[in-house]
């Protein structure tokens, strides 16, 4: 059996097809617009219809922010364009049912996230809406649905809708396909009395204390009797799949996690580190720059993710991946294509001055970070590190539609200017920053 294309090279094949040039490469922003024409027309193709006021709404953001983007493509026509692909997409690839649940362009490399084809004797267009309940975070609409168009009891109805959360949850974030690698073996404190999966684990748990943080989850995981550790990424999978979201405040960094990240270096490496490694964290898409200067032991990239989540002042509830040349770094039980970051550290991928690596974090708002490694500096005698040397402007609110979001937020006035306060909250002001502050997080945890 031929294996199947991915889905991304697909779309920008489709997409393509709409501009006048299809030879070259579109500009960022026509692609956008363009593998969005060919996601909706590519549903379509395999009857699921898409209400127009889904994309349209979102044409419309792309026009604000690229008024002259429609100058790459063959026509201005939208319909017309979607119809197109749509004829394109069942003359090539016709036995194609796989379904398209988003897609974006997270620092210029499309990803997709889809379904296999419809299982026979269930509507496509009924099981996407369920998926779509169960991603908005709607449990108990998810459940009602699945009654009314299954006609199933509650309980078996509960049960469906389940399974398609651990579905969600535990497969990576770009592709159904591949499911998380078995946890290792290791002895536990005492024998549970069934196997309990991870994410069945954090499922049952989140639905009664949805608040509670990784540090209490693994202490209760392990009490439990279990094997390993759940990690911050699937944590962040379960919470997406059950719409449970996490405040802006302070760093919720878990504190053991914390206290490991600022201990910096792992087994291996002298305690007393005659230097130490200084890098310039930089948001991408930001004028002027919001910027961190930090500096840091030999530590590995899972560390680096948490200082920088500290540093920027992240809530580390998304998933995240780094890009070092060509190789991507990232925890590989969620993200496909990843190397694991925890055996990756900074002596085995910094290997010159000036060197560049790039940090992304959250897929949906697409927060690229760049990282230049500005050298190995001396050590001070009785400095603790990690720490915050120099920078500029606070760090942008969690979900607020990225870059773009973000400055639409710090730009608004009125009654939309009223709706942020009462989001944020009076004290936030996007000019503050205090290497003392940035500091104390990125070493919160510390004794």
């Amino acid at each position: 059996m031929a294996q199947e294309r991915k889905l991304s090279e697909i779309l920008v094949e489709m997409a393509k097809v709409l501009m006048k040039a299809p030879e070259r490469d579109p500009s960022i922003g026509a692609l956008e617009v363009a593998t969005l024409l060919a996601n909706v027309a590519w549903n379509r193709a395999i009857g699921l219809e898409a209400g127009d006021d889904t994309y349209r709404d979102l044409l419309a953001t792309f026009e604000r922010e690229s008024p002259n983007l429609w100058d790459e493509f063959r026509s201005r026509d939208v319909p017309a364009m979607v119809d197109a692909l749509v004829r394109y997409k069942r003359a090539h690839f016709p036995d194609d049912g796989r379904r398209i649940l988003t897609c974006g362009i997270p620092e210029g490399k499309v990803r997709v996230e889809w379904l296999q084809a419809a299982q026979p004797g269930l509507e496509s267009e009924l099981e996407m809406q369920l998926y779509a309940l169960i991603r908005l975070g709607e449990i108990e609409g998810a459940i009602r649905h699945v009654q009314k168009t299954r006609k199933l009891p509650r309980n078996m109805a509960a049960q469906v809708v389940a399974d398609v959360v651990m579905a969600l949850a535990v497969s990576p974030a770009l592709s159904p396909k591949r499911t998380a690698p078995p946890a290792k073996k290791k002895p536990a404190r005492k024998q549970p009395a069934q196997p309990v999966t991870k994410t069945r684990f954090l499922l049952d748990l989140l639905a009664q204390e949805a608040k509670l943080d990784l540090e209490e989850i693994n202490r209760r995981w392990v009490k439990a009797g279990h094997p390993g550790v759940i990690s911050a990424s699937l944590l962040s999978r379960i919470r997406q799949a059950l719409g449970i979201s996490i405040q802006r405040g302070r760093s919720r960094i878990p504190a053991a996690i914390q206290a490991r990240a600022a201990a910096g270096p792992t087994k291996g490496e002298p305690a007393g580190a005659a230097e130490v490694y200084q890098l310039k964290i930089t948001l991408k898409g930001t004028k002027p720059p919001i910027w961190r200067r930090i500096q840091t032991k030999n530590t590995n990239l899972v560390d680096l993710h948490y200082q920088i989540q500290a540093a920027m002042g992240w809530d580390n509830s998304h998933l995240y991946e780094f890009r070092v040349g060509d190789r991507h770094y990232g925890e590989p039980d969620v993200l496909e294509e990843a190397d694991d970051a925890s055996k990756a550290k900074l002596s085995d991928i910094l290997t010159q001055k000036g060197q560049r690596f790039s940090y992304l974090y959250d897929f949906g708002d697409s927060w690229g970070h760049e990282i230049v490694f500005e050298g190995r500096v001396a050590a001070e005698p009785g400095a603790a590190y990690p720490r915050c040397v120099a920078g500029a402007l606070a760090g942008p609110p969690e979900d607020c539609g990225g870059v773009w979001g973000y400055y639409e937020i710090v730009e608004a006035t009125g009654s939309r200017r009223a709706e942020i306060r009462e989001w944020l909250g009076d004290d936030f002001d996007p000019t503050e920053f205090s290497a003392t502050d940035v500091t104390r997080r990125m070493q919160a945890g510390r004794r």
